[in-house]
């Protein structure tokens, strides 16, 4: 399950998206595009230490 943590923020930060795409704002912009950086982050440092 902790190989896809990066993977489960990166989705969160989609809907984000999808909601300022639907209702406008700019916080859930911002919103969205900090926790994909988070969620990109998260996916980058957890793959470095598995490594095969």
């Amino acid at each position: 399950m902790k190989q896809y943590l990066g993977t489960i923020i990166i989705l969160v930060g989609v809907l984000c998206l999808i909601l300022h795409a639907s209702m406008g704002g700019n916080a859930t912009l911002w919103a969205g595009i900090i926790i994909e950086i988070i969620g990109l982050g998260v996916h980058i440092v957890i793959n470095k230490q598995r490594k095969f």
